[in-house]
C-alpha cells in the first residue's frame, strides 16, 4: 500500500492532521503483517512511527540525509542553477536539499547582481535573498505570510495580497509589494483564480513551514489580522453580501478565523455559515467544538448538526439556507433572513415531539387542515396541530378525515418519500407529474411526511414535527383550487 503527501493532509494549516494519519492510519497498517507500506511523510512523522514499529520492520529513506543523499546530483543541479562553478560546488556542499539549491538558483535569476547566495536551508534562502535585494528579511516574510498561512485551494488573488500583507505587518506594504518583483519571485508561483484573475501560491510547502515556524507565538495574532482584513473586503449593507464576497474569502476565512480566535463571532452570521466553503468550515467548527474552553453560539451548534449533510450532499446555497432556517426553527432560534435567496420552501413552524413514527394530514369539520402525529406507547397516541399556525388542536379524532385519493390527485403538488429525504413534484392541469421541483433532506432518518390538500408539507423526524410551505405553492394553488 502506498500513501503519499501526508504533509499536505487536512483542509486547515497549523493542525495535527499529519500526526493523526500517522497514529490512526499508518501505524495500524505498519503493524499488520499482511501489509507492506510505503509512505511519503514528514521526517517528524517518520520518527513517530519508528518509536512504535519493532526494529527491523521499518526503514526510513531520507533523500536529504546520508546514506541516501546524492551529492553528485546536487552538484549537477547547482551547476545548472548558478553560473560560477566554484560557487556551485560550495552551494552543493552546504545546501541541505534540492529545494534549497533551486531557491538559490531562482534568487540568482531574480537578482543577478550581488554576491551569489550559499543558503543551507529554506530559511537561509529567504534571508539571503532579501539581503541581496536590499530589503530586510522581515518585510519578505510578512509579504509571504498570507501565502504561507493559507490552506490548500484557491490561490490568493493579487488584489487581496497587498491589503492582507499590510494587515500582517501593521503598516502599508502596498509599495513594497508593487516594487517587490525581484524580492518575491523565487518564493511564489503564479496561478489563476476561479474567476480567471491572476493569483499566487507559495512555491513549496517547506517554505511555508519555515515562515510559519518563525512566527512562533505571534501566529495567532497574524491569523487574526488576516481574518480581519479578509472580512473587511466583504461588502456590507445588503442581504447577499456574502454571495458577493471573493471566493478566496469564502474559502479561507474559516481557517484564519479559527486560528485567530474569531470563529465563534462569525458563527452568529447566517450569511457566513451559508456561503463559506462547507468542508473547510466543518473542519474549523469541529476543531473549535473540540476545545473545552470554547462556547459555540446557538446558531453555530445548529449548523454543526447539519454539517455532515451539507458536506456529504454538496447542496446549493438556497437549499442550505432553507434547511438551516428549518433547523433553527426546530432549535427555538429566530428565523433566518433569506432575503435575496430563491429558497425552495419556508418553515412555517416546528414543535418538539419525541417518539413520532408517522405523520399525516387531516381535515377538520370546518375544512381546515391539521398535522396529526402518531407516537405509540403514549397517551394519547395522536397529537394534532393546526397545519398553518402550529397551535395544538383537540378536535375529537372521530370528527377528522384523511384526504382521499381524489383530493390528493387534485392538488398542485405530489410527494415521494425516502428514508431521509422528501421530493416534491409539480402536477399540471391534466394531472401529469413533472419535476422534482424541490427537496427536503434530513441529517437523520425521517419518521414520516405528508401533504395537506392545499400543498403544505408535513415532516416528522427525531426532533419533532414541522410544516413547510413550498415556494411554488401560492401560484400553483391558485391554478389548482382544492376544496376540503
Amino acid at each position: 500500500m502506498v500513501v503519499a503527501d501526508i504533509d499536505r493532509a487536512g483542509l486547515l494549516t497549523g493542525t495535527d492532521e499529519a500526526a493523526r494519519i500517522t497514529t490512526e492510519v499508518l501505524l495500524p497498517l505498519a503493524l499488520n503483517p499482511g501489509v507492506r507500506l510505503l509512505a511519503d511523510l514528514p521526517r517528524t512523522e517518520a520518527d513517530r512511527l519508528a518509536k512504535d514499529v519493532p526494529a527491523g520492520q521499518l526503514r526510513i529513506l531520507d533523500l536529504d540525509q546520508d546514506p541516501w543523499r546524492d551529492p553528485d546530483a546536487l552538484l549537477r543541479q547547482a551547476e545548472l542553477a548558478v553560473p560560477d562553478p566554484t560557487v556551485a560546488r560550495q552551494l552543493a556542499a552546504v545546501a541541505d536539499s534540492p529545494l534549497v539549491v533551486r531557491l538559490a538558483g531562482w534568487s540568482v535569476q531574480a537578482h543577478p547582481a550581488g554576491p551569489l547566495p550559499l543558503p543551507r536551508s529554506a530559511g537561509d534562502a529567504l534571508d539571503l535573498h532579501a539581503e541581496r535585494c536590499g530589503n530586510d528579511e522581515l518585510t519578505l516574510r510578512r509579504l509571504l505570510a498570507p501565502l504561507a498561512l493559507a490552506g490548500p485551494g484557491e490561490p490568493l488573488p493579487f488584489d487581496l495580497w497587498g491589503p492582507v500583507a499590510s494587515a500582517v505587518a501593521g503598516k502599508d506594504l502596498g509599495p513594497a509589494l508593487a516594487a517587490g518583483r525581484d524580492l518575491l519571485l523565487p518564493f511564489f508561483d503564479l496561478a489563476s483564480t476561479a474567476a480567471g484573475t491572476p493569483g499566487a501560491r507559495i512555491v513549496h510547502p517547506a517554505v511555508a513551514d519555515e515562515i510559519r515556524e518563525r512566527l512562533g507565538r505571534t501566529a495567532r495574532e497574524v491569523h487574526r489580522r488576516i481574518a480581519t482584513a479578509l472580512l473587511a473586503t466583504v461588502p456590507g449593507g445588503h442581504p447577499r453580501r456574502w454571495a458577493a464576497a471573493a471566493p478566496y474569502v469564502r474559502e479561507q476565512l474559516a481557517g484564519h478565523a479559527l486560528h485567530g480566535g474569531l470563529l465563534d463571532q462569525l458563527l452568529t452570521d447566517p450569511g457566513f455559515l451559508l456561503h463559506a466553503e462547507q468542508h473547510r468550515l466543518r473542519a474549523a467548527v469541529d476543531r473549535l467544538a473540540a476545545d473545552p474552553t470554547a462556547d459555540l453560539p446557538p446558531l453555530g451548534r445548529t449548523w454543526l448538526r447539519l454539517a455532515p449533510l451539507f458536506t456529504r450532499q454538496e447542496l446549493d446555497v438556497e437549499l442550505r439556507a432553507a434547511l438551516l432556517d428549518h433547523a433553527a426553527c426546530q432549535d427555538g432560534l429566530p428565523s433566518l433572513d433569506t432575503t435575496g435567496l430563491d429558497v425552495p420552501w419556508h418553515t412555517l413552524w416546528a414543535r418538539p415531539l419525541t417518539g413520532v413514527d408517522a405523520v399525516t394530514a387531516a381535515v377538520r369539520p370546518d375544512g381546515s387542515h391539521l398535522l396529526v402525529a402518531h407516537h405509540p406507547g403514549r397517551e394519547p397516541e395522536l397529537t394534532a396541530y393546526d397545519a398553518r399556525t402550529g397551535e395544538a388542536d383537540h378536535t375529537d379524532p372521530g370528527q377528522l378525515a384523511r384526504p382521499d385519493g381524489e383530493q390528493r390527485a387534485a392538488g398542485a403538488l405530489a410527494l415521494s418519500i425516502g428514508s431521509d429525504y422528501v421530493r416534491l413534484w409539480q402536477r399540471d392541469a391534466d394531472g401529469a407529474v413533472t419535476g422534482p421541483i424541490a427537496a427536503f433532506l434530513s441529517a437523520a432518518p425521517l419518521a414520516g411526511a405528508d401533504l395537506t390538500p392545499d400543498g403544505l408539507l408535513l415532516i416528522a423526524d427525531a426532533h419533532g414535527v414541522s410544516v413547510l410551505r413550498p415556494a411554488v405553492l401560492s401560484a400553483e394553488v391558485a391554478a389548482h383550487p382544492v376544496g376540503p
